[in-house]
């Protein structure tokens, strides 16, 4: 039997992300090695999805990052969709707003750095500028120049223009409904997509191969960057805009390193005026530790906050009772990462690691406390809203 030479160039390619397993901070452990291998096949998904599924004639909004396909330290709070774009073409996006509690437009540059090209952030546009009829109905165009029969809403391309991201942001998962988005372009001459040809396919395929790799080994090491400059049970502040980070966004990061004997006490003065915060925990290749099933992530809406207007958030292993419990799940070391959007302020929260047995001891007396079946139950009621809100 002849040996499929291109499927074999694509395994091999995708043999390099083997080298995510350095990353680890044991790399002879079976669990970890067997995480390294599912976060693998995460990326091959999203390199697919990238550069298997663009058109840039006939365009749609795929979701990128959700459960179960999180990495990167994608948000819990955000669902992320993605399609590529032709600088010079002319597109119309239209939809209903319904009430989704933030919703981001980015226009950016090649997705992966694929072809050389610029990841970093081009602009971003939030929907609350959008002109929006009493319907909750919207529509505007993208395009190098504004078309010149319409007078709405209109977004320029630079040359350097290639993807267009959207994310939908919850702060209440129990009750938000997504917008909804469709695009298209205007100014293409054909009716429908022209068969692929062989060469096409061949040349996604070496894409995809190429995308899954590169945002495997680009941030699969993120957090053993964390490791060797001892941010360990620290946390810094850390901007990515050059990496298609939201730009009215502040973020801090940090690794963390507790036994189950062990608590993080993350604490943080709120500002004043904030649009919106959370803060959630990801493994050791910074792929966000399951926010579906576990209590690994706080947002402002959720969060208690003290009189003292302050939030204290423990990280453990075991629920320590109180309300403000960050899931770590199972893992020993991993990532912190918070987000403050449009805020007053941008602090940097504290880290105290103590022994588990003491917190009580160590927080306010005036603390929540959460029974197991309360949390149970409002385990179960995030999971059922974010599975009919994203999976609808």
């Amino acid at each position: 039997m002849a040996v499929n030479s291109e499927w074999t160039a694509f395994l091999e390619k995708l043999k390099e992300g083997e080298q995510v397993t350095t990353f680890l901070t044991d790399p002879d452990d079976p669990k970890l090695k067997m995480e390294a291998y599912r976060f693998l096949m995460m990326s091959v998904t999203q390199g697919y999805i990238v550069r298997m599924l663009h058109d840039n004639d006939f365009p749609h909004f795929n979701a990128m990052y959700h459960w179960p396909y999180t990495a990167i330290g994608a948000n819990p709070d955000t669902t992320y969709y993605h399609t590529s774009l032709d600088p010079n073409g002319v597109y119309r996006v239209w939809g209903k707003r319904n009430n989704m509690y933030m919703v981001n437009f980015q226009l950016a540059g090649e997705f992966y750095r694929v072809d050389g090209g610029t990841y970093a952030a081009l602009a971003n546009y939030d929907f609350q500028d959008l002109t929006i009829d009493e319907d909750g109905n919207f529509e505007f165009f993208l395009s190098a120049e504004k078309p010149a029969d319409w007078d709405g809403d209109w977004f320029p391309m630079t040359p350097d223009t290639r993807y267009a991201a959207i994310r939908q942001v919850a702060y209440d998962w129990l009750t938000e409904r997504e917008a909804e988005v469709r695009i298209e372009r205007v100014d293409r001459k054909v009716a429908y997509p022209p068969p692929h040809t062989g060469k096409q396919l061949e040349k996604e395929l070496e894409e995809a191969a190429n995308a899954s790799v590169g945002v495997a080994l680009t941030w699969g090491e993120h957090v053993a960057r964390f490791r060797r400059k001892d941010v360990i049970n620290k946390l810094i502040p850390e901007g990515f805009v050059d990496e298609g980070g939201w730009a009215a966004q502040s973020y801090y990061h940090g690794a963390f390193d507790i036994t189950s004997d062990e608590a993080l006490v993350l604490e943080a003065e709120v500002p004043e005026k904030c649009r919106y915060w959370n803060v959630e925990l990801t493994n050791e290749l910074y792929v966000p530790v399951d926010y579906v099933n576990r209590h690994s992530h706080i947002n402002g809406y959720r969060a208690y906050v003290g009189p003292d207007n302050m939030f204290r958030a423990v990280l453990a292993h075991k629920d320590p009772g109180i309300e403000n419990w960050l899931d770590v799940g199972g893992y020993k070391v991993g990532s912190i990462l918070g987000r403050w959007n449009e805020c007053s302020a941008q602090p940097l929260p504290t880290l105290t690691k103590i022994p588990f047995a003491e917190l009580d001891s160590y927080l306010p007396t005036d603390t929540p406390r959460v029974t197991p079946e309360e949390r149970a139950k409002t385990v179960d009621a995030l999971r059922n809203a974010y599975l009919m809100r994203v999976h609808r």
